[in-house]
């Protein structure tokens, strides 16, 4: 969420950025599947601003235990850790996800995920949603599509 960021957003030309809206829908979903389920929306301080947006939308529609950090490297892996699933644009936290076997969706814009999709090193699931050739832009990529994925791999149990 660098100082360009907010600059792509403006002018609509960032390929990994996926409609607020679109957050705040997958999120219900998640919910209707998981009703005791916390959601947290994590990512750098610079971008709690932005993640607020999100859980503001989910208010509109009613979802409970939905809350925003802005959490350093460290506080981002213990998460990862205790977490049962992540969804996730194509990142660092993605990736960093994946080393920690934290089964993940990732949404990707243009990049293909058959080069950049993370590993896991435990063979905990790793979702690709969206890329090329699928798709150039991750807002071409459905709530559906996303939800799905999700699905698939929300059953997984890590190994202790």
């Amino acid at each position: 969420m660098g100082p360009r960021r907010a600059r792509w957003r403006r002018l609509n030309t960032d390929d990994k950025w996926w409609p607020i809206e679109r957050w705040a829908e997958l999120l219900q979903r998640i919910q209707r599947e998981r009703p005791d389920a916390v959601l947290l929306l994590r990512g750098s301080r610079e971008e709690v601003p932005m993640l607020d947006e999100v859980r503001a939308a989910t208010h509109v529609t009613n979802i409970k235990n939905v809350a925003t950090a802005g959490t350093t490297l460290r506080q981002l892996y213990a998460l990862c850790e205790a977490a049962s699933s992540m969804v996730s644009v194509d990142s660092g936290p993605g990736h960093a996800a994946a080393a920690l076997s934290l089964p993940l969706v990732v949404l990707y814009g243009a990049e293909p995920p058959l080069y950049w999709l993370p590993r896991s090193p435990s063979g905990s699931p790793v979702v690709a949603a969206g890329g090329a050739p699928v798709s150039l832009r991750a807002d071409q990529v459905s709530v559906d599509t996303v939800f799905n994925a999700w699905r698939t791999i929300a059953g997984y149990k890590r190994a202790a």
